[in-house]
């Protein structure tokens, strides 16, 4: 639902998610999920609650020949393009910003994933607060 804090959250969480970005690629890397290095393949990526796009941007920018799809609440989605054109301006054109409903979410209308993000969803949630008392 429409709520000025995530209009907020997404101008000033792209430092916090891109430094969390880049240690999820690291785990990535050593279950040789992707490979260490430049990884040249073309995977693609959905950014769900995307927010800032410091996740979906840190991983299109490592992952050199990835598409990204960035998908949060319309009203978000509008910040998010700006920062990604502000700070990852490079992965543009391998770029699709998305808006829609996050709870009504069509997984199947976008297509299928190689990597699908989430973290804005579950450090926010309670299911993620779950995942993060059991580990």
């Amino acid at each position: 639902p429409e709520h000025e804090f995530w209009k907020t959250f997404a101008l000033v969480s792209k430092d916090m998610a891109a430094e969390s970005a880049q240690d999820l690629i690291a785990v990535f890397e050593k279950a040789k999920v992707i490979a260490a290095g430049e990884d040249d393949r073309a995977l693609t990526i959905l950014d769900t609650a995307c927010s800032s796009g410091g996740y979906g941007g840190e991983f299109a920018s490592r992952l050199v020949n990835a598409k990204v799809t960035f998908y949060d609440f319309d009203y978000v989605v509008e910040i998010t393009e700006q920062q990604v054109t502000q700070n990852y301006n490079h992965i543009l054109p391998r770029s699709q910003f998305v808006g829609g409903d996050l709870f009504q979410f069509d997984h199947n209308a976008l297509g299928v994933f190689d990597i699908a993000l989430a973290p804005n969803i579950c450090w926010s949630s309670h299911l993620g607060f779950a995942f993060r008392r059991g580990s």
